[in-house]
């Protein structure tokens, strides 16, 4: 959001001439100083308070520019903060673009399969979440989905986005801001590697499975609107299945409870038609 850092830039900077000028003034009346270095410096010592104060904008820039954001964008811009303030996220930031400038990406590209790979960073960490975080994003989806009153917003949400979550909500900035901390743990824990990756055995994602076809009975949801691609309807009915079985997850407690939502977390491309399988197959 660069006009929010230029916008800092001019408050501080200006507020640190402002305070220069009254103070070198002050101190000209009382210490009379007619040449030489000392008088320079009184002359222009608000300049140099200036670029002082300037050089250090990772102090005072993060708080002003949150100050200057919509209240309902400020997960988002606490989010891409603490991001540019990680060095584990700076380090793999390093890493990747230096492998990527190895192997022939160009300079223009760079930001775009940085920014690819950041995401991907996200997705693979979910993994890596404790029981507790991971019972958090499966709350937090089953709210989303139920607010995505409209296809086109369920459609993000389905697609994984990391930013659906918090678009669908921005109602409710408390919940952004839990799913935010979660794709931020989740950076982390992908970008250090640690802990394991965890993956449900495959007696396990089976017995999971079982549970999961007996509640996911998704009802219609009268999305607005009428489907205007050959993929709409199936959208319609992907949209339904996700929301269906998120609310179901979503009530259940113990054991299965955490083993649902690993299975949902680190679930692959396979899952909705394991679900479709009936169980004897």
């Amino acid at each position: 959001m660069p006009w929010r850092i230029l916008a800092a830039d001019v408050l501080m900077g200006g507020a640190a001439a402002l305070f220069g000028l009254w103070l070198f003034h002050r101190l000209a009346a009382r210490v009379p100083i007619d040449r030489g270095p000392a008088k320079r410096l009184v002359r222009h010592g608000w300049v140099i308070l200036v670029v002082v104060v300037l050089l250090n904008r990772r102090l005072y820039g993060p708080p002003i520019r949150l100050l200057l954001t919509a209240k309902l964008d400020r997960p988002a811009q606490r989010f891409a903060d603490r991001v540019a303030r990680s060095p584990e996220l700076r380090e793999w930031a390093r890493r990747r673009t230096a492998a990527l400038r190895a192997s022939g990406e160009t300079d223009e590209m760079l930001p775009r399969s940085l920014t690819g790979e950041r995401s991907e960073l996200a997705r693979d960490g979910v993994g890596r979440l404790a029981d507790p975080q991971l019972r958090l994003r499966t709350s937090i989806l089953a709210e989303a989905f139920a607010h995505a009153d409209r296809l086109w917003p369920c459609t993000t949400l389905v697609a994984g986005d990391e930013r659906a979550v918090p678009e669908v909500l921005r109602q409710l900035p408390a919940t952004s801001e839990a799913w935010f901390g979660l794709i931020y743990e989740a950076m982390i824990a992908e970008a250090r590697a640690s802990p394991p990756r965890r993956r449900l055995t495959d007696e396990q994602r089976a017995v999971v499975l079982a549970d999961l076809r007996q509640s996911n009975r998704p009802a219609r949801h009268p999305f607005e609107g009428r489907p205007t691609e050959s993929g709409s309807n199936r959208m319609r009915a992907r949209c339904a299945r996700e929301r269906a079985l998120y609310a179901a997850v979503n009530t259940w407690d113990g054991p299965r409870r955490a083993a649902a939502d690993l299975l949902l977390a680190t679930a692959d491309s396979r899952l909705a038609g394991e679900l479709d399988r009936p169980d004897d197959e």
